[in-house]
């Protein structure tokens, strides 16, 4: 009797951690309207009861081109679109008799060579009722107990594309060799409520160092959160493929040494500094659909480059900092967390090639300090 009940538990295990019941759980996971526009693949899934681990490699969710162009011929293009590719994830210390309790606890998840692009298309009109939820109201959710003491995420890639309303091609920005990773991760009420903290090491634009930490209040209704971190080392051309077509702007050369943030973010609303050290930087305006400058753009050229970046490239005596200090930059409901995050430090570059708020955001100015 014993043998018998092995094998049938043994059997209902495999059979619901298999590749194809873990592919229909992600579809379910997309919902109907995902579903229908996306293609998911797992290449294998295995549960190891006695090793309290779970490995799935091979992981895919990505667009089905022909269903999105079906969609743009009938009238509905989509806004947003996202591909999503794993060559592995792995758990361990896995509660496994807490998952037939509909509770999560583990020690560590793992996803290694992960791949994620995101567009959005700024032309097709956002829904009236567009809100994005975020970490802490999804995790605020959860009905089960749910513990996680270390995500991560190892040698990953991420692109994000934006057209805007008045472009014809989107701006991009490549986020390369990208370690990340949460900690405390858990919706007990009886343990010490402690701040989720989110670990970041990437390349900006492919190629300049980055790190970020932050510190997340997931026991707050809305929003609150501190991050602060730096880039060194950026060849200031580098960002062009987001600049030019997203914002008619283009870095003709220049480098930017180093560059450093600190953000507070309370009920949604971010007030913060950026501070940046950079050399030899010169910038052109241009018309985002021919990428050519016209006289008015001639005229900001000038200006930018004779009185706003001038004084501030770095030479061999003093050089007079640069600090784009950030007031009331609220988040919009549509923005997702690491949208928002990206345009609070985007709102501190513009500040610093322009002389101002690119969103014309309220208490936005720029600070200069002279030091050695």
């Amino acid at each position: 009797m014993l043998a018998i009940l092995g094998v049938l538990a043994g059997r209902f295990v495999r059979d619901q951690t298999s590749a194809a019941s873990m592919e229909r759980r992600l579809r379910a996971a997309l919902g109907a309207r995902g579903d229908s526009l996306y293609r998911v693949r797992v290449a294998s899934s295995h549960l190891s009861v006695l090793d309290r681990t779970y490995l799935a490699t091979g992981i895919e969710i990505v667009p089905d081109s022909a269903a999105f162009r079906a969609r743009r011929a009938a009238g509905h293009p989509v806004r947003d679109r996202f591909s999503f590719r794993a060559a592995s994830f792995r758990v361990t210390g896995l509660d496994v008799w807490g998952l037939l309790r509909h509770r999560l606890q583990a020690s560590t998840v793992v996803a290694e060579s992960l791949e994620v692009e995101v567009a959005l298309d700024r032309t097709v009109p956002a829904p009236p009722d567009s809100i994005r939820r975020l970490p802490h109201e999804f995790f605020r959710s959860i009905p089960r107990p749910f513990r996680v003491d270390s995500f991560r995420i190892e040698h990953s890639l991420v692109r994000y594309f934006e057209t805007e309303v008045d472009g014809v091609r989107p701006g991009v920005i490549r986020f390369a060799d990208t370690h990340f990773g949460v900690y405390n991760l858990n919706n007990d009420p009886l343990r010490p409520s402690v701040p989720v903290v989110i670990d970041v090491r990437t390349l900006l634009a492919g190629s300049a160092p980055t790190t970020a930490v932050f510190e997340y209040d997931f026991s707050k209704p809305k929003l609150n959160l501190n991050y602060e971190g730096s880039v060194r080392d950026l060849d200031a051309q580098r960002l062009n493929e987001m600049l030019v077509d997203l914002q008619g702007i283009r870095l003709n050369s220049g480098v930017l040494d180093t560059a450093w943030f600190k953000f507070q973010v309370t009920d949604g609303v971010a007030n913060g500094d950026l501070q940046m050290r950079y050399r030899h930087l010169s910038a052109s305006f241009l018309n985002k659909r021919t990428r050519k400058g016209g006289l008015a753009d001639l005229f900001k050229s000038f200006v930018a480059n004779s009185f706003m970046l001038r004084g501030h490239n770095r030479a061999d005596g003093d050089h007079r900092l640069r600090t784009a200090t950030i007031r009331g930059f609220a988040r919009e409901p549509s923005f997702p967390l690491p949208k928002f995050v990206w345009h609070t430090l985007r709102e501190g570059l513009f500040v610093t090639v322009q002389g101002k708020s690119a969103q014309v955001s309220p208490g936005t100015k720029e600070v200069r300090r002279k030091r050695h």
